[in-house]
């Protein structure tokens, strides 16, 4: 927060500003943004079909598992056992998956997995059933088919959920940043006989504007709260009419400032210095 009280001509001009709040804003809006897309990718790219591609040649000796997306596998075709369709569950939601078993303790190897609901299961079955009819003929020269992977197919609700979760968490800190950004100009105009303040605030949203004869300003008071060890602020114009308008919105650790700033606001409208 910038607090400044400056001589302008006879006016004496004290002025808030909060540049370093607007900044941090406009960089938690930013973050929020991009944590947003960024979350959407991730969604898309988890929800993503994968398909891998089976190519064996008997005459190579190898059987090559080619994913579209990460590392593929080349496997002598003499260590491989069976293929076979695995279900883990059961109704739509149970898992189906491509395992093909391997001899001399190599591990099984699963190049797809889909839903038993997704349209991609009929793809593992077939593969599956050429897969098995290759290791079974040896009269079969060649093998290219493939098979698809669909990871997780989450509901729209959750998938909503991922995304907006985090964006309220940093609506809700760009929010109490928000409460910090009150911008305030007073103006006191002697040769006019005013006193003139303009102000904004970005929660509530709102602006304002008073011009008064300085006769009519009561006194200036100041509003401290504590919370903790911390003390904060507010300091308003008080009018002989029992209105009020706000000077200096919420801040912390500056009483020592806030009263020469005030001292300077106060002569300029004539007022008497704040009681020790």
């Amino acid at each position: 927060m910038a607090i400044k009280v400056e001589r302008d001509g006879n006016k004496t001009v004290l002025a808030q500003t909060r540049r370093g709040v607007r900044i941090a804003a406009w960089v938690l809006f930013a973050l929020a943004v991009i944590g947003a897309v960024m979350s959407f990718r991730e969604e898309r790219a988890a929800q993503a079909i994968e398909r891998t591609a089976v190519h064996c040649s008997r005459a190579a000796g190898v059987c090559g598992f080619t994913p579209s997306t990460g590392s593929g596998q080349v496997m002598h075709i003499d260590t491989l056992v069976a293929a076979t369709v695995e279900t883990d569950g059961s109704g739509d939601d149970a898992r189906v998956t491509a395992a093909v078993t391997r001899r001399d303790g190599l591990p099984t190897y699963r190049p797809c997995e889909v839903r038993a609901s997704d349209p991609e299961v009929a793809g593992i079955r077939r593969a599956v059933t050429e897969l098995t009819a290759f290791l079974n003929d040896r009269n079969m020269a060649d093998l290219a088919v493939e098979c698809a992977t669909r990871r997780r197919q989450a509901s729209t609700g959750a998938t909503a959920m991922r995304i907006i979760g985090p964006m309220v968490g940093m609506a809700v800190l760009l929010l109490a940043v928000l409460l910090f950004l009150v911008e305030v100009r007073t103006e006191v105009d002697p040769d006019a006989g005013l006193v003139r303040v303009k102000g904004r605030s970005a929660v509530p949203p709102r602006r304002w504007s008073i011009e008064r004869p300085i006769a009519e300003v009561a006194s200036v008071m100041v509003r401290q709260r504590t919370v903790g060890r911390e003390r904060s602020f507010r300091v308003y114009l008080h009018f002989t009419d029992g209105t009020a308008t706000l000077l200096l919105s919420p801040s912390t650790g500056w009483r020592t400032d806030a009263e020469r700033w005030l001292g300077d606001l106060r002569r300029a409208l004539g007022l008497p210095a704040a009681p020790s």
